[in-house]
């Protein structure tokens, strides 16, 4: 039989080793992917979007929940991190070093870029926080600091970057200290349950971006719910239906509470206050969850669409 155009190309970007590949998880990237596409879309590009086009109030909302692509990121990513930390099948010095590799040459790159731009270019320039030398400055943006502690970035976008380095390096800490995996399943999931109770209580009381940090511990979550076999079974209608309305109820209780006014001039709507977090980190650990493990277990119509070659 002739293979399609679109199977050829499928073909250059699927992995060679298909061994302990989750395709559904493979699709839910392609997910985060397009949300966080859309903020930095609609940063370009809403200057030629005039507020009472069709276009605008579409684009203004995809670009608002956008945002939240970030944090399905963290969730994933925990999901496969701290399943790592748990087999031993390696000392933390390889596993930072791996987690090295894989972040900083090309943060460094765009890091030395901005800099040389900065430089080069005084309509560019980038450097440079008030009240603070320039050194350290420069010093706390190459070790992936801001984000983590109160300092401009040179790279707005690569808070994220901050927030996977600082939780690559805190938890091996915690799970090779208080050695985790010598721990009955049990006593784990309720002291993670305890340290994510205790944070989202923390955040309550003092709201702040940070605690997006407890998405990666829905991760942990949905990893020992993979150990215990729940994602091995088959999902029910209802239980997908019902990670699908829940997601989609949160979106609009997060787009109700972050976004400007719909007839909004403004330049970016996803910059925020901070007030919204302590309702809505915890309202998406719930959601993002909820919609991975149904979507991992297999033979449902969620783990079939994020299996979709196009969108993974």
């Amino acid at each position: 039989m002739k293979r399609t155009l679109f199977s050829r190309v499928c073909d250059l970007y699927e992995v060679s080793d298909p061994q302990g590949r989750i395709l559904p998880m493979e699709g839910m990237r392609g997910l985060a992917v397009g949300l966080v596409f859309f903020v930095h879309f609609f940063d370009f590009f809403h200057g030629y979007i005039t507020p009472d086009s069709a276009l605008h109030l579409p684009f203004y909302v995809l670009a608002t929940i956008g945002n939240l692509g970030v944090d399905l990121f963290f969730v994933i990513s925990d999901y496969l991190i701290y399943g790592i930390l748990l087999r031993r099948d390696q000392t933390y010095a390889k596993f930072w070093k791996r987690r090295i590799v894989r972040i900083y040459p090309v943060f460094l790159v765009a890091y030395v870029t901005y800099v040389a731009l900065s430089l080069a270019l005084p309509g560019f320039d980038q450097i440079g926080d008030p009240g603070m030398n320039t050194g350290v400055w420069l010093l706390l943006n190459l070790f992936l600091l801001p984000g983590i502690v109160q300092v401009r970035p040179l790279i707005m976008v690569a808070w994220s970057l901050s927030y996977e380095f600082f939780y690559y390096l805190f938890s091996p800490m915690v799970v090779g200290g208080l050695r985790l995996w010598s721990w009955a399943q049990r006593s784990r999931v309720w002291f993670v349950a305890g340290v994510y109770v205790a944070c989202a209580i923390a955040l309550f009381l003092f709201p702040d971006e940070r605690g997006r940090l407890l998405m990666f511990l829905a991760g942990v979550f949905l990893f020992e719910a993979k150990r215990a076999g729940r994602l091995d079974t088959h999902p029910t209608a209802w239980g997908q239906a019902g990670a699908v309305a829940f997601l989609a109820l949160a979106f609009c209780v997060y787009f109700g509470l972050t976004s400007s006014p719909l007839l909004w001039d403004g330049p970016r709507p996803f910059v925020i206050s901070g007030s919204h977090f302590p309702i809505t980190v915890p309202l998406f650990s719930v959601a993002f969850f909820w919609l991975c493990y149904e979507s991992f277990r297999p033979g449902g119509a969620l783990a079939w669409f994020f299996s979709l070659k196009l969108l993974r």
